[in-house]
């Protein structure tokens, strides 16, 4: 609903499903992400509500902007475990980008299983988002300033629902 007559723009969580990562790496990657964007938006504050994130060190950042439809962060850190050890701590040095599919279509490569699960949920009327990332990168800019992205690889896709306005439900 691009027009918002039939949806109040209020975001939530629903599910991730991950892509080359497991579960709970995913989502605690994702979670990172939502929580240590500078910006927030109706995206982010639905992941921030629906996963717990912890607040990571930003060394670079693409703030969402509508034309683009994404945005991206560069860590240089690493999250720790959930098990409260450090040193089994989920690495999320590199860069992470989180978008409409659509427009990081180009940089990114669908398995079929994921296409099928991204068909699913946009055929449920979800909103669905692409996760991405490079851990072998730490900027999102080339040398003159400019935004460039580096090579990507799918760690997931999000999907969100957007609740109905009350005179529909």
């Amino acid at each position: 609903d691009k027009t918002g007559t039939l949806t109040a723009n209020k975001l939530h969580f629903n599910a991730v499903y991950p892509v080359g990562v497991d579960q709970s790496t995913c989502e605690r990657l994702l979670a990172d992400f939502a929580a240590s964007a500078t910006a927030t938006n109706k995206t982010t504050e639905a992941l921030i509500d629906g996963l717990q994130g912890a607040k990571r060190k930003v060394v670079d950042e693409v703030p969402f902007a509508s034309i683009r439809k994404w945005s991206a962060l560069a860590f240089n850190d690493t999250t720790p475990a959930a098990t409260g050890d450090p040193s089994k701590g989920v690495p999320t040095t590199g860069v992470y980008v989180l978008g409409a599919m659509e427009m990081l279509r180009d940089e990114l490569t669908l398995p079929p299983k994921a296409e099928a699960q991204l068909k699913q949920w946009s055929d449920e009327g979800l909103r669905v988002l692409v996760f991405a990332g490079n851990t072998d990168a730490t900027t999102l800019h080339d040398a003159q300033g400019e935004v460039k992205l580096p090579p990507l690889t799918l760690l997931g896709l999000v999907s969100l629902t957007d609740e109905l306005r009350p005179h529909l439900q």
